[in-house]
């Protein structure tokens, strides 16, 4: 939901400033990355976490991880399993294999074969949905 999206923004947010203050140490070059990334986009950090497209993309972010969860324990995957770097390969690929069932079975075209290559996760405005043939291709889920 997007008040569940909104909290864990906050929560993240709040880790971090929290570490920070608790005098834990900051990654110089991630921070300076981040500076670099707000000022590319001509935002401030304020502007950033209530951009309605960033809130956005962390709801679709966090739709594909509870997707992974579910099926993770649907699998028998343990959490515990999955820190194994071979066993989250496995799992990686049967979700690849899983999504591209589901692309199959709904005429989904997926238009970035990086993104499945990758097996990280799916970005929902990268998917085109064929609702009938010959009409309406090319609408974006967002």
């Amino acid at each position: 939901t997007h008040e569940e999206t909104l909290e864990q923004m906050k929560t993240y947010r709040e880790t971090i400033r929290k570490a920070e203050v608790q005098g834990y140490e900051v990654d110089q070059r991630s921070k300076a990355e981040w500076e670099a990334y707000l000022a590319g986009l001509g935002m401030t950090d304020d502007e950033y976490w209530r951009n309605k497209e960033v809130i956005k993309a962390y709801q679709a972010g966090i739709a594909i991880s509870k997707l992974r969860f579910a099926l993770a324990e649907e699998w028998g995957y343990t959490r515990k399993d999955l820190s194994d770097p071979d066993t989250l390969t496995e799992f990686e690929s049967r979700f690849v294999d899983f999504i591209r069932s589901l692309a199959k079975q709904a005429e989904v075209e997926i238009i970035d074969h990086n993104v499945m290559d990758g097996a990280v996760g799916l970005e929902p405005a990268l998917i085109l949905v064929k609702l009938c043939p010959g009409c309406c291709v090319g609408d974006r889920l967002d």
